[in-house]
């Protein structure tokens, strides 16, 4: 995965949301572009990323934003601290164990995690479906609601690959393509320097195995598993 990809597939996602009348569509197009954008800026893995919820959110001081549940008065703040409630694949406990995830308000609001998240938490509340534990939660069967159930690493599979492919720039990414690529962004950003790309990459994966970055940013690795997908 890689930005221009991310960029593309939230500009359809949002073009989407805005001609859907129907408010579950609307809802589930904005989801999907929250899902794509929290993926690349927090290379969290799909399934530990579709769990997130309310208590995860706080603010850079570790003050929880909802303890009370979901307040659309509670201003979007420019920085975000995310601490996982949850266990990781490496990390099984919860929010005392797990590295903290700062996101930040990001210049072009047209690709701004936060914005989306507020705009989408508000359509949620508008539209009578308002969010009480889990945040990115699947659609009800019959399409008409949706499950207090967390996202899972399979439905953001699909969900990616569906879009990719209705703007024709499908090529065998699943979820684990946006950990992957933002490992790799956050290399380049670092420089040429092999120590400062490998530095970049474990602080943005919160990875403490130097081999197991090195998987990440080998260049032709994945092809082999994405050849089988």
């Amino acid at each position: 995965m890689v930005i221009s990809k991310v960029h593309a597939l939230v500009a359809y996602l949002d073009v989407e949301a805005r001609r859907a009348s129907d408010p579950v569509k609307r809802i589930s197009f904005l989801r999907d572009a929250v899902s794509i954008l929290h993926a690349w800026e927090t290379a969290y893995r799909g399934t530990e990323g579709g769990k997130l919820c309310l208590p995860d959110l706080h603010t850079p001081n570790r003050v929880q934003l909802y303890p009370n549940g979901y307040d659309p008065s509670v201003p979007m703040p420019e920085v975000l601290l995310s601490l996982p409630t949850h266990g990781t694949k490496t990390k099984k406990k919860g929010r005392v164990y797990q590295a903290p995830v700062y996101i930040k308000l990001h210049p072009q609001p047209a690709v701004c995690l936060l914005s989306h998240l507020w705009a989408f938490q508000q359509m949620c509340y508008l539209s009578g479906f308002p969010i009480r534990h889990y945040i990115l939660r699947p659609s009800t069967y019959t399409q008409k609601g949706f499950r207090e159930a967390p996202y899972s690493g399979c439905l953001f599979t699909k969900m990616v690959q569906k879009h990719l492919k209705a703007i024709q720039l499908f090529n065998h990414e699943t979820a684990h393509s946006f950990r992957r690529g933002a490992l790799q962004a956050a290399a380049q950003a670092a420089g040429p320097s092999q120590s400062a790309q490998l530095a970049a990459a474990a602080a943005a994966g919160r990875i403490q195995t130097p081999a197991v970055v090195q998987l990440y940013l080998h260049p032709e690795r994945h092809l082999a598993r994405l050849g089988r997908e």
